[in-house]
């Protein structure tokens, strides 16, 4: 049986050579895509020295040894707003000028006094500076946000709202984003019904797992298409495959259920019959030891197909721990971290498995993190994992792992590794 590292490298390998193309879209639709190229800046932002506080535009020099006792007693030319002109003012010994946040700092001016630290008087033209100014106090330089020429942005940004802050202020308004990956998400199993069925036969579950794919791959950045629920029945599923690759295969196929080894598990001799080619099957994991991964090669297609377990949480270990990371590979964004949590309590697990616990990760008062594992580890139970806020990650060596061990943690819903 594979172990989680080869199969994941299995997987990353073969992403290698299915890299996404890249498309144009405009600045109000990049939240949530995948930048394509570097984003350089085309200009200064600031464009302009500009002051960070309400308050008088002055010379340094001209306040040496101001203080509240013997302040500094200047002229005041000009009122200065945000988005004034400064055409014409000129800076000169003994004046200055009173200016507001955000505008524009007249030549020879080169430090601004803070309104508090000044004194004028209602309808005067004269002020009083009460501190002295240093060469540069309260002024935004031109460029001291990012300079002509500076990366603002690396090619592989997963784009989220805050990244329109810096682009709408370099006036970039079109970009060149990762396409959308496809993913055709086929449920199997005669057992399932749609999830709006109220009243179930003995013999029914409810068809969770596409309603939680459709769901996560949507906010992974993809394009999701779920088909109809295929029933313990070969000819079927081929039928469906085949239907699915001819008109428009995407990138990803997704089943759910029939990868073990009993007699209605299907989908393997199905994919063999189609010739495809089996990358790998059971991986030493819990849960979703089940899992299969394939590609189409032999048929021309770009198109490769995850074979996940039908258990709900082995679905969800299986989209987090090797869809995830296809995905992210051939977006081209950086490969996944890990946190490194203390475990809380002791635990056991099977060894020479990784396992893939359900766990809440906490932060001390010291900020240390620590981790508790949840109890209800079956991969059937789903209720563990709506309190969840995390994934441990327990090493495939380990029978007993004791309290104050560190363990990996990956955070469920998380921007901690974009």
């Amino acid at each position: 049986m594979l172990a989680y590292s080869e199969a994941l490298a299995r997987i990353l390998s073969a992403a290698q050579d299915l890299p996404l193309n890249s498309e144009r879209v405009l600045l109000e639709d990049c939240p949530g895509r995948v930048l394509a190229e570097s984003i350089s800046s085309p200009e200064n932002i600031p464009a302009f020295d500009n002051s960070a506080m309400d308050g008088f535009a002055v010379r340094a020099q001209d306040t040496i040894n101001a203080d509240a006792i013997k302040p500094v007693e200047l002229q005041v030319v000009r009122m200065v707003a945000a988005g004034d002109s400064i055409n014409g003012i000129q800076a000169a010994s003994g004046v200055c000028c009173e200016i507001m946040t955000g505008a524009p700092i007249p030549q020879g001016f080169d430090a601004i006094v803070k309104v508090e630290d000044a004194i004028r008087e209602k309808g005067s033209d004269r002020v009083k500076i009460q501190r002295a100014a240093s060469a540069g106090d309260h002024v935004r330089r031109a460029g001291e946000d990012f300079s002509i020429g500076t990366q603002v942005l690396a090619s592989g940004t997963l784009l989220r709202p805050r990244h329109l802050l810096p682009l709408a202020a370099m006036g970039l308004t079109g970009f060149n984003v990762i396409k959308k990956p496809t993913v055709a998400v086929i449920p199997t199993g005669t057992e399932l019904v749609d999830v709006n069925c109220k009243l179930l036969a003995p013999s029914q579950i409810r068809n969770s797992t596409a309603s939680f794919l459709q769901a996560e791959l949507e906010a992974l950045g993809c394009e999701v298409r779920v088909h109809g629920i295929i029933r313990d029945n070969s000819a079927e599923f081929r039928g469906l495959l085949e239907r699915i690759l001819r008109e428009n295969a995407p990138d990803i196929i997704l089943t759910t259920g029939a990868v073990s080894m009993g007699k209605f598990d299907f989908i393997r001799p199905a994919l063999e019959e189609m010739q495809a080619s089996i990358c790998f099957h059971k991986v030493a994991i819990r849960p979703g030891k089940p899992l299969l991964f394939a590609d189409f090669k032999k048929l021309g297609k770009r198109t490769v197909l995850f074979g996940l377990p039908g258990n709900p949480v082995s679905t969800a270990v299986g989209v987090r721990f090797f869809v995830q990371p296809f995905l992210k590979a051939i977006s081209q964004r950086a490969p996944e971290g890990a946190l490194q949590a203390v475990l809380l309590e002791p635990v056991s697990k099977p060894e020479g498995l990784t396992c893939f616990f359900k766990a809440r990760v906490l932060v001390d008062s010291q900020g240390q993190l620590g981790v508790s594992i949840l109890q209800g580890q079956a991969s059937f139970r789903v209720g563990p994992l709506a309190e969840a806020n995390a994934w441990a990650v327990l090493p495939s060596a380990a029978q007993e792992l004791q309290k104050g061990a560190m363990i990996s943690c990956h955070l469920i819903g998380s921007f901690f590794n974009e």
